[in-house]
Parts: structure tokens; sequence; C-alpha cells
């Protein structure tokens, strides 16, 4: 026998269905496209028992002929394709003609099917891909697919198919993929007789997004779009504080098709930067639309992946789209005027129904006010400048030491004028939080995470305005790498300056510091540049300057002198100095390393928690 035979067509069949229909919610997938590009404005999908028994997906789209349901189950039959030419511009979610044959493959199919044009519909019976029977039967328009026992013919797939719960729940993803993804098409899906959800074409992305994943989650989102060399970006992008262990809650739509992509979801990262607790990822519904020359969809059996012409300007729209839109929609109205809280005399006699706090005495684990100090001056009325009274749960108060009041004003570029300077100064409790009302809610900051933002804005600004003063050592700096590390250091002498740190070849591994910036801490700079030089080392941050640059940053704000820890009592300036710079963040999410800097308790809560709702 000759080596190379030919495999017979119901093997190449199966193993072709193989790379197509790896399990019900593929079926799903397939199905849900060739409706789409149908043209239908609603679909129904209905499983049972995860898919594995039956799958139907029926849709009010323009339907077919016998003719063409027929010569539908050829392989490479396309109703999308005349030319090459058109796989440079394709705009239908499918287009290579392999859907339907291998499911028919693999599966017992019952299509049925009528356009506008026909009075009678099409019924087409097919087992393992063989037709069964062909007849007109009474249908409305549309057409309607069911796909029962699925693998029945390939045992050994059927194995691998996993639980009930775990089938639906991919196939639950898809179709919520698909709704999202179609704004003008309706989507319901039901499971062994239950609805899981109808989404209704009329519903924005907001409201779909609102019914999918709940409506607090979705009240965490922020509206993004944006056009930028010739890339256009939409959707939905959550606020810093909504996060995720995992990235499986950012989805990408590449011209309203769901793909996968790793420089979308490298932008998406990449905008957060900064904003997230180490190890979490963003939360994010994001439409790309491009010229689809620009972009290929044919890079995968399934059309999961795409890829992109020019990867740099999308890369670049994406960073630019979110950051725009995180700017734009704060945590809170920082900007807005602080309202001071009544006096007691205003709430002595207050109906329970008006919806105001209640401040009848002040809090007891505030700092020492000085005596000099005015009560206007604090922002609260003067029952604050009351004798400080013990409380056994209360953490004592640190009296401001030498050191800290001799500290140098917090200026940050600078945060505030003569004009504006505010007038009222947070509360400090515990040592480390300031607590500042404003309208319906308390803001509570913490306030080293505070200064470490205030402090990496600081030294942004100095080193992009090219005014970044620096300070020659007396004894320069003798600092010793190992033989791998000494070259990564020499190769990054630019870099290193570029932020503040000036450096000179020593001889063999050995490095001097000459020069620093003038906010950094000669006893620190060592320890900071081991930091970095385990950041260099990291070979994906090698491919972009400024990324490495910005990562570079976030480690020097450890090495800056006079930084406010927690647990440190602050004068009332401070305080207001604090309160001032965190009105000029823009997001004012978090520190430098991730960190919240604030939460809020709102109105609603204390009252819940008093029982006066």
């Amino acid at each position: 026998m000759p080596r190379i035979t030919i495999l017979p067509e119901s093997i190449a069949n199966k193993i072709a269905a193989g790379e197509v229909v790896e399990r019900p919610a593929s079926v799903v997938k397939e199905l849900i496209e060739n409706s789409i590009d149908a043209d239908a404005k609603q679909i129904t999908v209905m499983l049972t028992v995860g898919g594995k028994r039956s799958i139907t997906v029926s849709d009010d789209g323009c339907g077919m002929t016998q003719d063409d349901a027929l010569l539908a189950f050829e392989r490479h039959a396309t109703s999308k394709i005349r030319s090459e030419t058109d796989l440079d511009h394709i705009k239908t979610l499918g287009f290579r003609g392999e859907a339907l044959p291998s499911i028919a493959a693999v599966s017992k199919l019952v299509l049925v099917t009528r356009t506008t044009e026909n009075l009678a519909g099409t019924r087409v019976i097919l087992e393992g891909g063989v037709v069964k029977d062909v007849s007109d039967v009474g249908a409305p328009l549309g057409t309607r697919v069911t796909v029962n026992h699925l693998y029945f013919n390939t045992p050994a797939r059927a194995k691998f198919l996993k639980s009930t719960a775990t089938e639906v729940a991919h196939s639950v993803e898809i179709v919520q993929r698909h709704a999202l993804a179609r704004e003008d098409v309706g989507f319901r899906l039901i499971h062994n007789g239950k609805q899981l959800f109808d989404l209704p074409r009329s519903y924005s992305l907001a409201d779909k997004a609102a019914l999918i994943w709940g409506p607090t989650f979705a009240r965490d989102m922020v509206d993004v779009e944006l056009e930028q060399d010739g890339v256009t970006v939409t959707g939905l992008v959550g606020r810093p504080s909504l996060y995720r262990a995992q990235k499986n809650m950012q989805l990408f739509f590449l011209n309203r098709r769901p793909v996968q992509n790793r420089v979308l979801s490298r932008a998406v990262s990449d905008a957060y930067s900064g904003l997230l607790p180490i190890g979490k990822s963003p939360v994010a519904i994001l439409f790309v639309a491009v010229d689809p020359v620009e972009a290929d969809v044919n890079v995968h059996p399934t059309k999961r992946e795409a890829k992109f012409r020019h990867e740099r300007e999308v890369y670049n729209a994406v960073v630019s789209a979110i950051q725009r839109s995180l700017e734009k929609k704060p945590v809170t109205p920082l900007r807005t005027p602080f309202v001071r809280p009544p006096t007691p005399i205003e709430t002595r006699h207050e109906e329970p129904k008006v919806q105001t706090p209640r401040v009848e005495k002040a809090p007891v684990i505030v700092q020492d006010i000085p005596d000099d100090v005015p009560a206007r001056e604090v922002g609260i009325e003067t029952p604050i400048a009351q004798p400080k009274r013990a409380e056994p749960a209360a953490k004592p108060a640190r009296t401001p030491s030498p050191e800290s009041t001799e500290r140098p004003p917090i200026t940050v570029s600078p945060l505030f004028t003569p004009e504006t300077e505010p007038t009222e100064a947070p509360l400090q409790v515990f040592g480390t939080y300031l607590v500042a009302p404003q309208h319906d809610r308390l803001l509570i900051i913490d306030q080293h995470a505070l200064h470490e933002r205030l402090t990496y804005e600081r030294l942004k600004r100095d080193i992009s305005g090219n005014r970044l003063p620096m300070q020659n050592l007396l004894v320069p700096i003798n600092i010793e790498f190992t033989p791998a590390h000494a070259k990564l250091i020499e190769q990054y002498l630019h870099l290193l300056e570029s932020i503040g740190i000036q450096m000179e070849h020593f001889g063999g591994t050995s490095f001097i510091v000459t020069a620093l910036y003038d906010q950094f801490s000669e006893s620190k700079v060592e320890e900071l540049l081991r930091h970095i030089v385990s950041e260099i080392e990291q070979g994906d941050l090698l491919e972009n300057q400024q990324q490495l640059k910005e990562r570079l940053l976030v480690l020097s704000v450890s090495a800056c002198r006079s930084s406010i820890k927690a647990g440190e009592a602050l004068t009332l300036k401070q305080r207001a100095e604090l309160l001032a710079g965190l009105r000029q963040l823009s997001p004012p999410y978090t520190c430098p390393h991730g960190r919240p800097i604030m939460t809020e308790l709102t109105l609603d809560q204390l009252e819940r928690g008093f029982k006066r709702r």
C-alpha cells in the first residue's frame, strides 16, 4: 500500500467538524452568527441538558429557498464571498461556508426556513451530514436550526464534554457577547424550558450590561468614545474601583465581531497603569472599528482571534480613549465646594424625615488643635475645639513631633493660590485618615496614599517639563552590582538620569551616584536602584521606553524625602494642603502603587445604620 492515501469524505468531515465544533457553545456561536448575517432582529436559543441533547436557534431573518437550503450544507458554500478581493473587505460574521456542514457532520440536524416570497417553508433533515428528507412545511419567516444528539457518531468526543452546568455557562457567555455586540438585535436564552434571560433589541449597551452583570456593577462603568488615526473606540469601561482578579470581564469587539487580541488586552492594562491594585485587572466592554482592510479576522479556525495591520495606532487609540474617559468621570465630584455640617442648634428640633446628618458633638478621635488657631480656620463649628476626652476604644492621639511641625509645606506645583486657599481642614482620625464632609457623603482619605500620589504627580511634571532640579553630592555614593546588572545599568544610564539619578561607571561592576533629584533621599538610593534593575530585567517592558519610564517613576516615589506616613499627626495647614492637592488629581482614585486613595460613607448608609430609613 502507498504511504499516502486520501481520507474518506466521512472522516474528513468529522475532522473538519472538530476544528469548528469544540462543544455545544460552538454550535450556538456559529448559528447565531448565521442569524445575524441574515438580518435577524430577534434570536432565540433553546438548550436541553446544556446543549448535549439538543440545541435550537431560531430567528426572523430573511430565510432561504429550498435550493439555497440544500446548497448551504455543501462544504464552502457561502453567500458572502464572490471573489478573492472580498476577503479584504469582510463585514459579515461568517464567510467560509464551514459552519452548517461541520455541525451536520456530527449531529442529527433539522433545518426549517422560509422567505417572504414563499408561502410554504422548507424542512431539511440530515443525519451525520447525509440528507435524509426534504419537504415543504408551514413555517414562520426566518430560519430555525435544531441540532440533536451532538457527537452521536463520534462518542470519543462526547466523552470530553463537561458537566451540564459548565456547558450552559459557555453558551451563556456566547449569547451575552453577541447580545452586547448588537443593540439592534434581541436575544433570548432558554435552558430546559426555563428562560435564563431576555435582552430586548431596544436596550442600550449600558442597559444590557446592567441586566447581565447587575445594576450596581453597571453604575461603576463610564462611557468611552474616541476617533483617532482611523480607529474608532466606543463602549464602557469600569472605574478603577471596579476590578477583577482575572481578565475574563474584558470583552473586545472588532467591527461588531467578538474577538480576542493581545494588543487590545495590553492597551487596556496599560491605560489603567498605576490606578489598580497590583495583580488586578480592569473591566471593559470595548468596540473597535477600523477599515476591514486594516484587520484580518481569518487567522483562527473559529474566527476567535484577529490581527491588525497597524497595531500601534490601535493601541494608542484604546489607551487614549480609556484615559480620557476616566479623567472626565472622577469617583466623586471633588471640585465642588464642601458643605459645612449644621450646628447642634440647627439640628436639635429636626424632624426625622429631613435628610441631613445630625452633628451633636464632634468626634473625640481627632488630633489636638493648637489653642491659638481660631475655630473658623478649622472649618467645623466650635465643639471640635473642646478639650479632648478619653475614650477606651479610640486610639491615643499622637502629638505632632518637632520634626513633623518643621516639615516644609506640601506643595505640588502649586496646589492652590492665596485666592483659592481652602478655609476648611479635614479631620484626622486614628492618625492615618482624613475625613471631609461633602454634600451627601463623607470622604475618608488615606493620607499616606494621597501624599505618595501627589509626590508622583510632582515628579512627573518636573520630568516632563525638563525642569528636574538636581543636587550634586559632596560624597558620591558607590554601589556594587553583579556583572549582569552592571551591564543593564550601563545600558540605561541615560534613562536613570532622566528620572533624577546621575551615575558614572567607576570601573568593573562599580558605579557612583554623583547627583540626585533634590527630593530624593541619599539613604534610599541604593535600594531604589536595585528595584529599578529588577524592573528593567522584565523583557516585555523593554519594547517601550515610555512604559518602562513610568514604572521607574512609581518606584522612585519611595525614595523621596518628607513622605507622610500612616499614623503621623498632621497640622491644620498640612491637612488643608493635602485636600487641595486631591482636588487637582485627575483621576483621583489610587496611589502610584495601585492602593485606593479614598473611600466614602454616604448619607444613605448613615441613615440606614441609624434606622432612619
